[in-house]
């Protein structure tokens, strides 16, 4: 069971699976589709997290498996790269990629990132004519933060000024583009031109509205984190990650400098 949680824990951040119904796969294996930057500018992210979601499916297949209806089924991942869509790269290559993965792989699952490639995956699904039924981590016991602002202890204590005018900044950043979407659109598209105008405007628009801006901030401030969510976060962090040591909730993070 614990090792079934770090595969879940490691992939949470991305938000949620996709059970996709594409033709009869292995009846044995359950396959779960990820799409990863394994390479590219994100492959600091991507690559290890490839090489962890592989080690820990290997990791579960060598203790048994996983009891699903009870019959021990094995594990098997199968690892898209987007080269985080690199310029140069289409968006069309990161919608075959998806394809791949419904009609090739026929994977049973997607993971996906809400305002990421969960809208790739299901303009790739749409196409297909296949409708995805969505299984959110938060509603398996897992609601925990995947994004933040990160700064130094000694810099809260000493430069109180600096971290208050760098987390309004960038929460008056998010209003701003939440007010005015089409403009800031445009300027991530100058910036990103390879990318799919329609298919941007979409996750933009889900990033702004859920992504970053969960219901907590919105009753108590852009930025607000909740006490219950990020116990949760850290005592996982503990345990299932490599860090020098082992750290408590009220040294991880804090709200006082969320403007209410």
């Amino acid at each position: 069971m614990k090792r079934w949680s770090s595969l879940v824990s490691a992939l949470v951040s991305l938000g949620m699976l996709a059970a996709v119904s594409a033709g009869a796969a292995d009846e044995d294996v359950v396959k779960i589709g990820a799409i990863f930057a394994v390479t590219g500018p994100a492959s600091n992210l991507g690559a290890p997290e490839a090489k962890t979601a592989e080690m820990l499916v290997e990791q579960i297949n060598a203790a048994g498996g996983v009891n699903v209806g009870g019959k021990k089924r094995p594990f098997a991942v199968e690892v898209i790269d987007t080269r985080d869509l690199e310029p140069g790269v289409p968006v069309s290559e990161a919608l075959l990629g998806v394809e791949k993965l419904i009609l090739e792989k026929k994977a049973d699952f997607i993971v996906m990132f809400r305002a990421s490639n969960d809208e790739v995956t299901e303009t790739a699904a749409t196409k297909q004519g296949i409708k995805l039924k969505r299984i959110y981590m938060k509603d398996t016991g897992l609601n925990i933060y995947g994004s933040g602002l990160i700064v130094k202890e000694e810099d809260v204590k000493r430069r109180p000024d600096m971290i208050r005018a760098y987390v309004e900044g960038t929460m008056e950043g998010l209003r701003y583009a939440r007010d005015h979407q089409d403009e800031a659109l445009q300027i991530l598209l100058k910036h990103k031109p390879e990318l799919g105008k329609e298919l941007t405007r979409i996750q933009l628009k889900n990033a702004i509205e859920e992504v970053f801006v969960p219901p907590e901030s919105r009753e108590s401030g852009f930025g607000y984190m909740k006490a219950d969510i990020m116990e949760k976060t850290v005592g996982i962090t503990n345990e299932y990650f490599d860090g020098a040591r082992k750290v408590s909730t009220e040294e991880a993070y804090t709200n006082q400098f969320i403007r209410k």
